[in-house]
């Protein structure tokens, strides 16, 4: 009767340690892929999450002119166009150039053009962006 007990004994530690082992590889397999994921491929990743932030707007088209009963306009369209200027997007070397290519242009509004005009010396992820509004 012992020798029975034995001999189940090995194959249930063998089994054991044969599931173990199985389970220890694939652990490592995971963890080594996630610290991939993580260190080697993270620039990679952040470049598409950036890149994913972009929208993609319809502008509608002009409705044309209210007008009252004796043909006297109301209401006129006036065409305005508003962009985002992303300061840490333009290379440091480049960055006074295109705003002084943007100063010269003359249709912006003039509040877009005072903030072009009083940049901070230091650009950062809070004062990064400057709404362009341009008049028509």
């Amino acid at each position: 009767m012992w020798p029975i007990l034995k001999d189940e004994r090995r194959l249930f530690t063998r089994r054991v340690l044969i599931f173990a082992s199985f389970e220890l590889i694939f652990s490592i397999a995971i963890l080594s892929r996630l610290g991939y994921l993580q260190v080697f491929k993270a620039n990679y990743y952040k470049l598409l999450s950036d890149k994913n932030r972009l929208v993609i707007k319809q502008i509608l088209p002009n409705r044309g002119r209210i007008l009252d009963s004796s043909g006297k306009v109301l209401a006129n369209n006036k065409s305005s166009y508003a962009a985002l200027l992303d300061l840490l997007e333009i290379p440091n070397s480049q960055r006074k150039d295109v705003i002084e290519k943007l100063i010269k242009s003359n249709n912006l509004e003039s509040k877009t053009l005072d903030n072009l005009k009083n940049l901070p010396e230091i650009i950062n992820r809070n004062n990064r962006f400057i709404l362009l509004q341009a008049i028509d």
